[in-house]
């Protein structure tokens, strides 16, 4: 009789000596009832650990840099793994990723949809017989990254559908609800596990506090006639055109002929401490330094 997915879980922990964190265990042991998973986790939480098996997994990972430096950390860990990619040249790397004697592949979107060596990989019984997961690193850029990619991603997706019982794990630090969705129908994802936790730290807030638009114009004010030039260069967001220019005018009212660095110069962009951008402005003002 077989083990409950949890304890088969706890001893495969035991014998390879890691202790997976919550979240990293529940995306396991969604991948074990043969259900997707999207993860919704922090820069640091381990998602990367989720495409470690003792069987094939091929993972899409769309950014070069990425790979090698998974490649660097696995193989750090004694974790057999390669990359196929642009700078990939190695052709008994090669050889062997394709022969099925790598257990952790890292291949980019366009590699494994464009290039029929890679694509045709997928449907040799090596893997068919052996695919545990196919992860999808930085997941998101399914939505971010423009319609090529986006377009290679959904291609993946119907890839994906071929091997139908090789779960997906999509991993990204960060998803929109618009974004989620987006990637599920992308990715062609059914049954989907949720996993995430909040990426809000103890070190992070927001406070919002009102103040008359008088005394924000003199806390302006205030800095620059302090500073002058070694004032940091903000920018002042308003949700209008009308806003816009009530808070310049006060702040000008503010500053007087101070307004112009050093006092008494022409009123001429390059010598303004203070200026006004909308989508109206002129180009003149708009490219002004």
């Amino acid at each position: 009789m077989s083990l409950p997915a949890a304890d088969s879980l706890s001893l495969a922990e035991a014998k390879v000596g890691i202790t997976l964190k919550d979240k990293q265990r529940e995306a396991v042991l969604a991948v074990l009832q043969n259900k997707d998973a999207f993860c919704i986790l922090p820069t640091g939480c381990g998602k990367s650990l989720l495409e470690v098996g003792v069987r094939k997994v091929v993972c899409i990972c769309p950014l070069t840099s990425l790979m090698l430096d998974q490649r660097s950390n696995f193989t750090s860990k004694g974790i057999c793994i390669e990359y196929v990619g642009e700078i990939q040249h190695d052709q008994e790397v090669i050889k062997n990723i394709v022969s099925g004697n790598v257990p952790l592949i890292l291949v980019s979107p366009e590699n494994i949809t464009c290039n029929p060596l890679y694509r045709g990989m997928l449907h040799n019984k090596v893997f068919k017989d052996n695919m545990a997961v196919l992860p999808i690193d930085e997941a998101h850029c399914v939505k971010t990254c423009g319609d090529h990619f986006q377009t290679t991603l959904a291609e993946f997706g119907h890839i994906g559908s071929s091997l139908p019982s090789v779960p997906v794990i999509a991993a990204t630090a960060t998803a929109t609800k618009t974004t989620f969705e987006s990637v599920v129908k992308s990715l062609l994802m059914e049954i989907v596990v949720v996993i995430g936790i909040s990426s809000c730290g103890n070190n992070i807030f927001l406070t919002v506090t009102f103040v008359s638009l008088s005394e924000f114009a003199n806390n302006v004010y205030t800095q620059l006639r302090k500073e002058g030039l070694n004032y940091h260069k903000n920018v002042i967001f308003c949700h209008s055109y009308s806003d816009c220019n009530l808070v310049y005018d006060k702040i000008e009212l503010f500053l007087g002929l101070y307004i112009i660095y050093p006092p008494g110069k022409s009123m001429v962009c390059q010598y303004c401490l203070l200026d006004l951008y909308t989508r109206a402005s002129t180009d003149d003002v708009e490219k002004s330094p």
